[in-house]
Parts: structure tokens; C-alpha cells; sequence
């Protein structure tokens, strides 16, 4: 289907935003990357999904916007908004991000920190009656243990006696 100037025009331009919202989005994957560290092969298999999903977005834009027809303007329009958004927006917003992310991870531990500190104290206070209060029942459970063994060997030799003395009987009836 033929289109006016000012059509593949208004297209173009609509290239040029989604390769702009495409380097955004992966600039969004890069800075996940930044603070959760991946295995290498985690990372191959997310860029593919990636540029998996992309494909498929930009196929659907054109078949949305231009019937389904493949032009190299579009494309060319896509990767010129992907290259623009990487040389410009990109430098800036990507360390930003990582830095206001650190930052914030650093007011959440402080902050922990303070709340916690009531919980550290107590703990402290209590660690003292806790090693004795482990302490005896260390030994309390020793002496248990003993007794407990001496009592199943004391069974033993008494089980050990009635059965004889059942085959006894039994042997006299």
C-alpha cells in the first residue's frame, strides 16, 4: 500500500520512539544486571528473551501502523532511536540509577540498623543467663542420658530372665 510523505513520516517517527523505549527498556535490564550480579549464561538467555520480545513488538507495530509491510525505514528508524537514546539519555540515566539505588540501599541499612538495635541489646543483656541456662541443661540432659541408658540395660537383663523362664515353663508343660 502506497503512503503519502507525511504517513511514512509520522511512521518514521514512531520508529524513532519505539528504538528510544527499546534502549530504555534495556538500559532497565542492564541495571538490574548492575545490582544483582548473574552467571553468564542467565545473561545470554535474558538478552535473547529480550531481543526475542523486541522482535516481536516491532512486528507488531508495523502490523498495526503499516499493514504488516517489512520497510527498511522503519527498522533503520528503530535502531537510529536505540543508538540516539544509547549516545544521549543513557550515560546519564544509567549511573544515576545505580547511584540513587546505592544510596537508597544504604539509608534502608542504617535504618534497619537503628530499628534493630533495641534487639541487639537485649540479646546481649540476655546472652550471660542463656550460656548458664545451657550449661545446666547440657548437664541435666547428661545425666538423664545416664540414667535412661542404665535403666535399659537394667530392663534387658530382666527381659532376658523372663524369657528364660517362660521357656521353662513352656518346656514343662
Amino acid at each position: 500500500m502506497a503512503f503519502s510523505v507525511s504517513g511514512q513520516t509520522r511512521l518514521f517517527l514512531i520508529a524513532l520512539g519505539l528504538g528510544f523505549c527499546i534502549g530504555l527498556l534495556y538500559d532497565a535490564f542492564r541495571f538490574l544486571r548492575k545490582m544483582v550480579k548473574h552467571p553468564y549464561i542467565l545473561i545470554q538467555l535474558e538478552d535473547l528473551l529480550f531481543w526475542v520480545a523486541v522482535s516481536l513488538i516491532t512486528f507488531y507495530m508495523m502490523l498495526e501502523k503499516n499493514e504488516g509491510e517489512i520497510r527498511a525505514f522503519i527498522i533503520a528508524g528503530a535502531f537510529i532511536g536505540m543508538i540516539f537514546y544509547f549516545l544521549t539519555l543513557s550515560r546519564l540515566l544509567l549511573p544515576l540509577a545505580v547511584t540513587a539505588a546505592d544510596f537508597g540501599l544504604k539509608v534502608l541499612s542504617a535504618v534497619l540498623n537503628i530499628i534493630l538495635m533495641p534487639v541487639r541489646l537485649i540479646l546481649r543483656l540476655a546472652a550471660p543467663p542463656l550460656k548458664t541456662l545451657r550449661l545446666h541443661t547440657r548437664r541435666a540432659a547428661r545425666f538423664s542420658r545416664s540414667v535412661l541408658q542404665k535403666g535399659g540395660r537394667y530392663a534387658k537383663i530382666k527381659g532376658a530372665g523372663t524369657i528364660r523362664e517362660l521357656k521353662i515353663i513352656f518346656k514343662k508343660i
